[in-house]
């Protein structure tokens, strides 16, 4: 998506790329920061979705300045890190649709993410620990 010279977002170049390609290229994602320039989001998630795209917001920048409303704004996946909103390092929110996160397959092995292991299947567990992994344990000596 291009940039206007006011620092705008050009939503007719969204429009171009979205609809670039076949049907799989136009199943990408979009991913939109929040923050910086006061941009359109939900407009952009709408354009996003009916290309056929998820739409993942950025919102670390946002997040310490306006109230989030992911309903509202319409994402599918909206994300920031702790330390903007003034907690500690290393800890985040990653906010994900319901249906999507049901669809997902677990993308880090360990902790709570399955419910039963057979020798034809495995049934992933349900939210949220479908996607929780056990913390690691460092032990001092």
């Amino acid at each position: 998506m291009e940039v206007r010279e006011d620092g705008s977002l050009d939503l007719d170049s969204l429009d171009r790329e979205l609809a670039h390609g076949d049907v799989e290229a136009r199943r990408r994602h979009a991913r939109l920061e929040r923050a910086r320039t006061i941009n359109p989001v939900a407009e952009v998630v709408r354009r996003a979705h009916d290309a056929g795209a998820v739409a993942l917001v950025d919102g670390a920048q946002a997040a310490p300045h306006f109230e989030i409303d992911v309903k509202d704004i319409g994402a599918d996946f909206y994300g920031f890190t702790g330390h903007k909103v003034y907690g500690p390092t290393g800890v985040g929110v990653l906010y994900g649709r319901r249906e999507l996160l049901e669809e997902m397959p677990p993308f880090l092995a360990g902790g709570d993410m399955i419910s039963r292991v057979g020798f034809q299947e495995t049934t992933w567990n349900s939210l949220p620990w479908k996607f929780e992994r056990a913390p690691r344990r460092s032990w001092r000596l």
